[in-house]
C-alpha cells in the first residue's frame, strides 16, 4: 500500500516532466499570466501535498499487524526522509511551469476564478478526500482481483477430489443465473445456538464494491471456550455460487451453492468435497439483527495467543 502512494506522488511529478509541449505563443500579459499560474501551482501543491499525508496516515492505522509490518520502514521514518529528499517547491514550480506551457491566459484566469468562488474553494477543500476514497476503492480493486484468482485456484482443486456427481452439482449451480445478487448484499445474520447459549452466532456482510466482513462467535460450555471469527476480505458469485475468502495470508476459501435468496431469507449449503452434495450443511440466514454475546467469565479464546 506504501508503494502504491508513492507511485501514485511519483507520478504526478513525473506527469509534468514526462510530456513537454511547445510553449504558447508571447502574450503582452505575460506577467498577468505569471502571476495567475504562481497561485494556482501553490493551490494544487498544497492540495496535493495534503492528500499525501492524508494518505500516510491512512497506511498508519491499517498497516499494525506484525506479520505485515516485519521487515518494513516505520511509516514515520518514510514520512521524514520523503520529506528531507523532496522539494514541494520544485514540484511547485514544475506545476507552474506546465500551466504557463499548456493553459491560454484566458483559460489560467477562467480556472482561478473558479478556485476563488465557493464551489472552487469546497472542491479544493475536497479534493485530498476523493482522491483517498479513489485510492482505496484502486488498492481493494487489486486486493479483489488477487485474492479472486486464489480463490479460483483453490475452486479447482476442490473440484478434482469431488465424486463425478458432485462436481455436476457445482459446476451447474455456477451456471445457473436463478439469483439476483443485490438479494446476496447486505448484512446477513445467523444464530445457530440452543437454549443454554452454546453454538455458532453472528453475521456476514457483503457489499457491491466485493468487500466481505464477518462478525461471529461459537461457544463452548464444556470446554469453557470462547471462538472469535472477525475477519474480512472480498467476495463474489458464479451464478448460485457463492465465494467468500479473507485477507489474511494463506486463507482458505469458504464456497456455498445458493437454495434461496429472497430480500429477508438466504438459505445456502456449504461445499464439502469430503461428502456428497446432499449431505452438505445447510445455512439459513435472515435480515433479523442478533447482539454479539460477551465472552463468560472464566472462558478462553483458543484463536488468541497467550501472552
Amino acid at each position: 500500500m506504501r508503494q502504491f502512494y508513492l507511485s501514485n506522488l511519483l507520478a504526478f511529478v513525473a506527469f509534468f516532466h514526462a510530456f513537454p509541449t511547445a510553449l504558447q505563443a508571447q502574450r503582452s500579459d505575460d506577467r498577468s499570466a505569471d502571476a495567475i499560474a504562481t497561485e494556482l501551482a501553490n493551490k494544487i501543491t498544497k492540495v496535493w501535498r495534503s492528500g499525501f499525508e492524508s494518505n500516510l496516515d491512512q497506511v498508519a492505522t491499517v498497516e499494525t499487524s506484525p506479520t505485515i509490518s516485519a521487515g518494513l520502514i516505520p511509516l514515520e521514518q518514510i514520512r521524514v526522509r520523503f520529506n528531507d529528499q523532496f522539494e514541494w517547491t520544485l514540484a511547485r514550480d514544475v506545476v507552474k511551469k506546465r500551466l504557463l506551457e499548456r493553459f491560454t491566459f484566458e483559460e489560467l484566469q477562467t480556472i482561478a476564478t473558479f478556485y476563488q468562488s465557493s464551489a472552487g474553494q469546497k472542491m479544493l477543500a475536497q479534493t485530498p478526500a476523493l482522491e483517498q476514497t479513489l485510492s482505496q476503492l484502486v488498492q481493494h480493486g487489486m486486493l479483489r482481483a488477487k485474492l479472486s484468482k486464489v480463490a479460483e485456484g483453490q475452486l479447482r482443486e476442490k473440484l478434482s477430489s469431488m465424486e463425478p456427481a458432485d462436481q455436476k452439482f457445482v459446476i451447474d449451480a455456477m451456471k445457473e443465473n436463478s439469483v439476483d445478487t443485490k438479494n446476496l448484499l447486505g448484512r446477513w445474520h445467523a444464530d445457530d445456538r440452543d437454549e443454554t447459549g452454546e453454538g455458532y452466532v453472528g453475521w456476514n456482510e457483503r457489499q457491491r464494491s466485493g468487500k466481505w466482513t464477518t462478525v461471529a462467535r461459537s461457544v463452548d460450555h464444556q470446554a469453557k471456550e470462547y471462538w472469535t471469527f472477525d475477519d474480512e476480505g472480498i467476495w463474489f458469485s458464479k451464478g448460485r455460487l457463492i465465494v467468500e475468502i479473507s485477507s489474511q495470508p494463506g486463507s482458505l476459501a469458504l464456497f456455498t451453492i445458493v437454495e434461496e435468496a429472497t430480500p429477508t431469507v438466504l438459505k445456502s449449503r456449504t461445499v464439502d468435497e469430503t461428502i456428497g452434495h446432499s449431505e452438505w450443511p445447510l445455512n439459513e440466514d435472515d435480515r433479523i439483527p442478533i447482539k454479539i454475546p460477551e465472552m463468560p467469565l472464566g472462558y478462553r479464546d483458543p484463536l488468541v495467543r497467550a501472552n
